[in-house]
């Protein structure tokens, strides 16, 4: 099982509440509030970034947070402002709005590249960003080299994808009693059962580390311990994992419960 070397925490005094880590850089981005977004810096553990929304976008609680593979561009959705989509260009710190049809809600995090950005929403549509408006794309626009790799067919279609790794090269699944890990190439897979609570995970030295609102608890080889638990007044909402100078981290953003900020722990493992 997973040891701790070295734990870490990092306090936020407003509302953050969604992380991801931007592809392959030393990165992670989180929301600020329901206005903005902040970058932190992996190496120095802390926010180099702050990006504001557009003023015409108002509150923007962030549902879905997708990445370009090359971690240039992210796109978030919010199921409470399905008409819009915000596109952030990570290069030059701006957003900007992209339309979007009033039957696009949230989709989930399968998404593809080619090299315009295609979504998948929960009812097994496909749309596709033409310009600054997204449009639903026909089932055979999606290439079938594509559709191999993201193994639509396969188990990806059975589970539900929580969000892709392009950078590693594999996705992260789950379905009402199932979560895990899938790798693009189809040479392996990560899979285990599904705790009620479990809502995200991180594939860590082959181990998976799976987050609830109160733990987060390593599966391998069918045994399991518990990582981290969260104290009385928080709850676990998110975990990410990264590699800096050969050494592993586990990120785990936790929301405060009883009053507004939320603190954010980073083990080095």
């Amino acid at each position: 099982m997973l040891a701790t070397i070295e734990r870490f925490q990092f306090d936020f005094s407003d509302d953050v509440y969604i992380m991801r880590r931007r592809a392959s850089f030393p990165e992670l981005m989180l929301n600020r509030g329901y206005d903005g977004i902040q970058v932190m810096n992996f190496r120095d553990r802390r926010v180099v970034t702050t990006i504001n929304f557009p003023h015409s976008v108002g509150d923007f609680p962030i549902e879905t947070w997708l990445i370009t593979p090359d971690g240039v561009r992210s796109y978030l959705f919010s199921r409470d402002r399905s008409e819009v989509v915000v596109a952030v260009n990570h290069l030059v710190g701006r957003c900007e709005v992209v339309m979007a049809p009033k039957n696009l809600e949230a989709p989930t995090g399968l998404c593809w590249f080619t090299p315009e950005l295609h979504i998948r929403d929960y009812y097994g549509r496909n749309w596709r960003l033409h310009g600054q408006t997204f449009r639903e794309a026909r089932e055979d626009s999606l290439p079938n080299s594509v559709k191999h790799l993201l193994r639509i067919e396969d188990r990806a279609r059975s589970l539900g994808v929580l969000r892709m790794c392009y950078d590693q090269l594999g996705m992260y699944v789950m379905s009402d009693s199932k979560i895990g890990y899938l790798s693009l190439d189809g040479r392996y897979e990560y899979i285990t059962d599904r705790d009620k609570g479990d809502i995200d995970l991180a594939l860590v030295n082959n181990s998976l580390l799976i987050c609830s609102p109160r733990h987060v608890r390593v599966v391998r080889d069918n045994e399991q311990s518990i990582f981290l638990s969260a104290r009385a007044d928080e709850g676990f909402a998110c975990i990410e994992e990264y590699s800096l100078d050969g050494t592993k981290y586990v990120s785990v953003l936790a929301v405060r419960e009883d009053a507004n900020g939320s603190r954010l722990y980073i083990s080095s493992i």
